[in-house]
C-alpha cells in the first residue's frame, strides 16, 4: 500500500509524472492536494489496522460475540471473504482491465520507455 500512496502524492502537487490525458482539466481544483494526501493517510491507516488479521487476537473470535465467542477462526472463514472482497474491489474500482480489452481508452505517456521490454533472443535450432 505504501508504494501506491507514494506514487499518488506527486499528483497532489499537479505533477503528472509523464502521463498525457487530453480529457484532464488544465488545473486541478484547490481541494485536490488535501484529498490526495488525506486519501493516502487514510489508506495507510487502514492498511496498518489489517495487521490485526495476522496477530494473535485474529485467531480466536472475541468472547463477547454471541454463539461463537472464544472459538478458533477457521482459515477459510477469513480467506474466502478476503479473496471475494478483493475481487469485488478490483471489479468496482480498477478500470485498467477494461482499457486492456479496448472498452476504455488508456492514458498515454510522454515517451515510449514505459513500453520497454526485455527482448528474448531468438532460439537457434
Amino acid at each position: 500500500m505504501l508504494p501506491y500512496c507514494l506514487w499518488r502524492l506527486p499528483f497532489a502537487v499537479d505533477f503528472p509524472m509523464g502521463t498525457i490525458d487530453p480529457a484532464a482539466p488544465a488545473s486541478a481544483p484547490w481541494w485536490v492536494p488535501f484529498y490526495v494526501v488525506g486519501l493516502s493517510v487514510l489508506t495507510e491507516a487502514l492498511a496498518l489496522l489489517t495487521t490485526g488479521l495476522v496477530s494473535g487476537w485474529g485467531e480466536v473470535v472475541p468472547r463477547w460475540v454471541p454463539l461463537i465467542g472464544g472459538r478458533r477462526v477457521a482459515p477459510l472463514a477469513a480467506v474466502i471473504p478476503a479473496v471475494l472482497g478483493g475481487l469485488a474491489l478490483v471489479a468496482m474500482f480498477d478500470l485498467y482491465p477494461l482499457a486492456w480489452v479496448g472498452l476504455l481508452p488508456e492514458v498515454g505517456y510522454s515517451n515510449g520507455w514505459w513500453m520497454a521490454r526485455r527482448r528474448r533472443p531468438a532460439s537457434q535450432g
